[in-house]
Parts: C-alpha cells; structure tokens; sequence
C-alpha cells in the first residue's frame, strides 16, 4: 500500500446505481469483472492510494453490493436514487462536518489506479484549490461533458455535449467525474444546487460551476492514461475494460516470473496467485480465488475454479472445481474434479 496521505483526506465512491443502460436486473456495482465484483477495484484503489476512510455510497440493492463489496468500508445509503449530486448530499450526516479533502470518485471506473488518485490529490493540493476535476484527453469525445480552461489554463466550466456550441464540442478534453473537493466547502455548496433539469436530478457538475462563478479556483487535470478514466455504461464499455483488466493481470503474472505460452488466450482472474516458474499453456481459464503453485505446468485447454494447485503439478485437457491438487501430482488428460476427487489427485 502507497504511504497514507494522512488524516485530512477522505473518499467517497458512488456504488448506488442500477444497471439499467447495462441491460442487467443487477446493481451495477455487483457486475464481474475480471472475477470480482466491478465496485471493489474504485474502493481499492482509493485506499491504496493512502485515503485510510473511504466511504461506499450504497443504493439499488444495497444489502447485496454491501455483501459483495465486504465490511473494510464505510457506508451510505443513498434514498431515493436522485443524482450525483444528492448521493454526495447522502454522505453529510458522516462526513459534512470533516476538515480537508474530498476524493469523489465512481464504481463504474474500475481501471481508475491508485497512482492516478494520488496524483490528483497531490495536484489539487499543490494548487490550493477548491475543487479539482480530472479530465481526460480522448478522441471521440461523443457525447461527454467538455472541459472548457480559461486563459491561464484553469477550468472556466463543464459544458455538457447537448448544450455546447460548435466550438466547444471540437474540444476532445472530457469530465471523467472523478473529483477532489476541499471539505466542508463542497457540503455548504451542495445544499445551494437545485434539480430543475430534465432528469429532476441533482448533478455535482452544477457544483463545480457554482464554484467557479463564486471566484474559488477551480482547476483540471488529465489523466496520464485515457483509458483509466474509463466508465462502464454499456456491455460493450465492461468487455472493453475486461480486455484491458485481463492484459493487466498477464503482465503482473509474467513480470513475477510465470510463462505464458499464448497471453491472449489466457484468462485469469484478478485474485487468482502463480508461483514462478509454472508454464500455462494456450486455451487455460483459471477463476475465482485459485492458487498455483511454483513450477507447475497448466494446459493445455485446462478450466480451474476456485482450486489449489500444489508445486510441480501439471494439469492438463481437464476441468477443476473446488479442487485441491497436491505437489508433484499430474491431473488429466479429460479430467472432471471436485472437492472430493481434488483431495485424491496425487502424484
């Protein structure tokens, strides 16, 4: 874990939300990715980038995405679901008394990493700001909120897409909506934003023009790599994230000193460990909270679920569920294992 950023910090991820535009009955929160619930890697990130207090702000099916996301955070609910802003508003009764910074951030930005977050706050702090977005440069910015800098390159406002001018809608510098606030400010501000939209909803954008009218500094900045900031609206936004979430976890594995014969064709979970040495053969899925051992050969064409693979072992053209394998054993070819038969599988 990065060092702490120390007690003048807090974070708020919003975790509220339905999966409506995701075509899912689900929280957007509970949704996988990479074999873990998408909301923990934005409630990860937060803490690994030193914020000890990180706050989930909880709404459409709340009790579940508590369930799933575990008890290391604290809690909000938000009622009724009435926008970013009132879920912000939601956090007051813990947080609108807190002195410092405010991290606000999204479950739905799960590439977001912890030395973006930090570089944000170090940013905002540098500036002494009042608030602080961070902006990405991107090349389609289709229909995301544009940020228009003024002459000395701070951010003059937010312009959403609908209501830019030609002009603006050429600027490919978007809002991600992950913010630094600075605290109790951003409370006193809230509560002077209204919901005359078309949504009837409160947006935390009308805060940071709120802010920029009233001659607080206000500033931007962009995201050293676009695709962090990505959000999960859509299926094909969360296969794009997976892509890119799995070529991580790859490179992790092969910098740790496992082989991978074919990367693309690999796909291992985000909490699945490999010891060095061991070999994974092309067309191998290993899932769930699966360990592998060191110097073990895997594949080909072998799907292992929440397993232990002992040193040495060699799993091949075989399925593994709940399985522990012990070192030095060979499973397969057209093995099936369970708890059970796992505990036999012996060299």
């Amino acid at each position: 874990m990065t060092d702490s950023l120390g007690d003048g910090i807090a974070a708020v991820v919003m975790a509220a939300g339905m999966g409506t535009r995701l075509k899912s009955s689900r929280a957007k929160a509970l949704l996988p990715l990479c074999g873990r619930p998408i909301g923990i890697y934005a409630l990860e990130s937060a803490r690994n980038a030193g914020i000890e207090r990180v706050v989930a702000v909880v709404g459409y099916q709340a009790d579940e995405v508590e369930r799933a996301l575990g008890d290391e955070w604290e809690y909000v609910l938000q009622e009724p679901l009435l926008g970013t802003g009132h879920a912000l508003m939601s956090c007051c009764p813990n947080l609108g008394s807190f002195e410092g910074d405010l991290l606000v951030s999204y479950a739905d930005m799960p590439l977001i990493g912890a030395d973006c977050l930090r570089e944000l706050v170090t940013y905002h702090r540098a500036q002494r700001a009042a608030a602080t977005v961070l902006s990405a440069i991107v090349g389609q910015p289709g229909r995301l909120g544009r940020i228009v800098r003024g002459p000395e390159g701070e951010l003059a406002a937010i312009v959403e897409a609908g209501d830019a001018t030609e002009e603006q809608l050429t600027l490919n510098e978007i809002n991600t909506g992950t913010y630094v606030f600075r605290s109790p400010l951003i409370f006193n501000m809230l509560a002077k934003i209204r919901r005359d939209n078309a949504q009837a909803e409160y947006y935390l954008t009308d805060v940071i023009g709120a802010l920029a009218t009233t001659g607080e500094k206000v500033q931007a900045l962009a995201a050293p790599r676009p695709e962090s900031a990505m959000g999960i609206n859509t299926r094909v936004e969360l296969a794009s994230a997976e892509a890119i979430m799995r070529q991580r976890v790859r490179e992790q594995l092969m910098l740790s000193g496992v082989t991978l014969m074919d990367p693309v064709s690999a796909f291992i979970d985000a909490q699945v460990t490999i010891g060095a040495d061991t070999v994974i053969y092309p067309q191998v899925v290993i899932e769930g909270r699966s360990a592998v051992g060191v110097d073990c050969v895997i594949g080909p064409c072998a799907t292992i679920a929440d397993s232990e693979i002992g040193d040495r072992a060699r799993v091949c053209h075989s399925v593994l569920r709940g399985a522990r394998v012990a070192a030095d054993a060979q499973v397969g070819p057209f093995a099936h294992l369970g708890s059970r038969e796992g505990e036999q599988a012996r060299g």
